[in-house]
Parts: structure tokens; sequence; C-alpha cells
């Protein structure tokens, strides 16, 4: 069934289980990684550092729908356990279970449940096929939530404000764009592209908090 309505804006702010205070942003500029190589081995190295993660936070939904804007408010609550498990439940319109996101090893599924949006998607990973064509990503989903995948491909990397990392398939098409921050070397965005060029899905980072000794997680998800 083909839905009139469009994701537009998916904010979730997390208040995270036994952490500390936000990072500060250092005040000083840092030279950041000279290749590519470099910068995916140091995105791994945090990769590996993933712990499972408990949290309560708020959830900012709009969405359009024939033409008008909608907004809906409400409470989530996630865990997340690496490398693969995710689920998110967010109590939309009063129901505890309107909104499910979540990921195993082998499925992905998601659904809105509020009569104006009903919809749901159900997957296996190895089914998936192009992110493009789905209105939602396995990926999309690990990655959001810190689990940033680096895997083999054509890399590149430039420099200005943030180390950016540039992922093009092997048609020489631009697929992914992970922008980071060049003194703590944390993902603070990540850009996918459509098959033309264009900005299909942005996710961003920020105010990262410590969830234990060596990782770090984003206070805030948009």
């Amino acid at each position: 069934m083909k839905n009139k309505w469009l994701i537009a804006f998916f904010a979730v702010i997390l208040l995270l289980t036994g952490c500390a205070g936000p990072l500060k942003k250092p005040s000083i500029s840092c030279p950041g990684k000279k290749t590519a190589d470099e910068a995916i081995a140091a995105l791994n190295a945090n990769r590996q550092k993933y712990v499972p993660v408990r949290a309560t936070g708020q959830c900012l939904l709009r969405y359009q729908q024939d033409g008008s804007e909608h907004k809906e408010n409400f409470p989530v609550k996630i865990w997340t356990s690496p490398p693969e498990e995710i689920y998110l439940q967010g109590d939309v319109a009063f129901d505890a279970t309107g909104l499910v996101l979540g990921t195993n090893k082998d499925e992905f599924w998601f659904w809105l449940k509020p009569k104006e949006i009903s919809s749901y998607w159900w997957g296996k990973w190895s089914q998936a096929g192009d992110f493009q064509k789905l209105p939602l990503s396995p990926e999309v989903c690990l990655e959001a939530f810190g689990a940033v995948n680096m895997a083999t491909g054509d890399w590149s990397l430039t420099h200005g404000q943030f180390d950016i990392l540039w992922l093009h398939n092997e048609q020489g098409e631009l697929v992914k764009r992970v922008y980071i921050e060049t003194c703590d070397y944390l993902v603070a965005k990540i850009e996918y592209f459509d098959s033309s060029g264009q900005i299909a899905v942005s996710v961003g980072f920020s105010d990262y908090k410590k969830v234990a000794d060596a990782f770090l997680f984003p206070h805030r998800l948009k």
C-alpha cells in the first residue's frame, strides 16, 4: 500500500541510565586524520567499545499528510545491545506501543499505529537490498544509535571544520557522507544519498555522554 505521508523530522532527546554529564566542545581546533584509512580505523575502534545501553527520552515526530504538517511529541524507551540489537518503543496517542522500531541479527521492523499514519515495515537483512528502496533502512537504525558501519569500500577523506568521509559505490555514485569532529573523533552527522545523488536521509548526533569508561553515546539524535 502506498502511503501519502512522509516522516520529515524525527528527533530523540535521551536520558541515559547511569551516565555522566554531556561532553564539552573543545575550544581548540585539531588537525584530524591524514588519510581515509586512519579515519576509518579510528571510527572502527569506537564501534568496538559499544556497550549495551538502556535509555528513556522524548521524541518529536513531524510528518506531512495531504499537504499539511502534523506533530507528535511523546516519551520513548530505548534498549540497544551490540552489535545488532535495538528496540525503541514510543507512547504515541496514549498507546504505549504506538511506535516500535527494532533490529536483531536477522530482521528489522518498524511500525506506527496511529490511524492517520498507520504503517508497518518488516524484512530480513539478507533481503534488504539498496537502502534507498526502503522507507526505513536497517543500516540507518543501527547507525543512528552509534554503531557506525565503516565497511570496506571506496572511501575518500576531505578536511575542513570536520573530517568528512565519502563513500562511493562501484558505479562511482555517492552513497554516504560521514562528518567527524576532529578533536574527539566522534561522528556529528551521517548523510545517505539516493540513486539520483540527492540526500535521502540525514542523521545528526550531539551531546555525547559516557555510558562506560571508554564508550560515548549521543544524547541527542535527529
